[in-house]
């Protein structure tokens, strides 16, 4: 799981390489592919999806390794993988998109904004703070639920009833303070569920994914049908496909995204473009400002951790489902986007790794 010390670490490893991005060419990344596929054999994780951004634009994406040891089946662009934790800055970004339409407020108590139900400390809690990881709620994450097995609805989720395997989500402390929680973002989840009046799924489709032509991400949870055949099944350490091949998340906000490398760098593109002001971008300036500026020591914006100054700064999340590891790092202003996706538990033990091979590619 997260900690700060963690966040800062990989922020700062890669700044160099994305604040000098400013003319390359997908010519530039030939012969990546294969030296990550003999990263991946070294280090036993089957499959991986790759985005690189230079100015605004996707200039290399691939598909590498396969999607489910055993099934033959190779990893492409538009094959699905759990995002895990970066589903937080996805849906922090509806979050923002409601308070910029006046549904929902940064800084007023959410317990006004609860509709379909209430959470033990809201009344004292803002958005902010729960973007920021500074709410005082529990819980830190979430297990997940085994493919075809019993999994709680949202309300179970937040009250800690069977068959949710979690606690209930409730103060632990006072807000403020920076605490890594996955409860809190279950309740943006309720949230925007209620601002929208809709399905969480669909209006994330209808605020975030549709207008960012993330045409290969869904919030769906379980997947089925097409998409279901378009996903990566997760892998333990030994490369075993994990029971029931991929673990359902309905702690959605926090966990559930199912996308591509491709489709998360859109994301960061709009976050990019957005902090710099351009015209029709997805969030005012002062919006996308606020997201990327720490609201504690530290490190932490509003859904994803920061670093450095507005002008030559980054931002990043990571991201551990069972089976899935994932990692996403970019430039504040439209720079350098770099994001990887893989479909093991060894995931995390290659992103510095192809970091470096990006960065000698150059």
């Amino acid at each position: 799981m997260a900690t700060m010390k963690y966040w800062r670490v990989v922020l700062t490893a890669f700044t160099v390489y994305l604040t000098s991005c400013s003319g390359a060419a997908a010519q530039e990344f030939r012969g990546l592919k294969a030296k990550i596929q003999a990263v991946l054999e070294e280090h036993k994780v089957p499959g991986a999806s790759v985005a690189i951004v230079v100015k605004n634009r996707v200039v290399w994406a691939e598909g590498i390794g396969t999607a489910e040891v055993g099934a033959e089946r190779p990893v492409t662009k538009e094959t699905l993988f759990q995002a895990a934790s970066i589903s937080k800055p996805v849906a922090a970004l509806a979050a923002l998109k409601l308070v910029e339409d006046g549904k929902l407020h940064l800084d007023e108590p959410t317990s006004g904004f609860l509709k379909s139900v209430q959470v033990e400390g809201t009344q004292s809690i803002s958005l902010r703070q729960l973007l920021s990881h500074t709410s005082g709620l529990a819980v830190h994450g979430f297990a997940g639920y085994e493919s075809g097995k019993p999994y709680p609805d949202l309300k179970q989720i937040l009250s800690g009833s069977p068959p949710s395997n979690s606690l209930t989500i409730k103060p632990f402390s006072e807000p403020g303070k920076f605490k890594y929680s996955g409860g809190g973002y279950c309740v943006v989840q309720q949230l925007i569920q209620d601002a929208s009046g809709t399905e969480f799924p669909k209006a994330m489709d209808a605020i975030v994914l549709q207008p960012l032509k993330m045409k290969n991400s869904t919030y769906v949870q379980p997947l089925t049908g097409e998409l279901l055949g378009k996903a990566a099944a997760g892998h333990d350490t030994s490369s075993n496909v994990i029971p029931g091949k991929r673990n359902v998340y309905p702690e959605m906000a926090a966990a559930g995204l199912w996308t591509t490398a491709s489709d998360l760098a859109r994301f960061a593109i709009a976050v990019q473009l957005s902090h710099a002001g351009e015209k029709k971008a997805f969030l005012k300036q002062s919006t996308a400002v606020e997201m990327l500026t720490a609201q504690v020591e530290g490190g932490t914006g509003l859904g994803l951790f920061v670093g450095g100054d507005q002008e030559t700064g980054v931002f990043q999340h990571g991201g551990v489902n069972n089976g899935f590891r994932a990692n996403m790092v970019a430039t504040k202003n439209p720079g350098g986007v770099l994001v990887i996706m893989t479909n093991s538990d060894n995931g995390d033990k290659i992103f510095e790794v192809i970091q470096q091979l990006v960065r000698n590619s150059r």
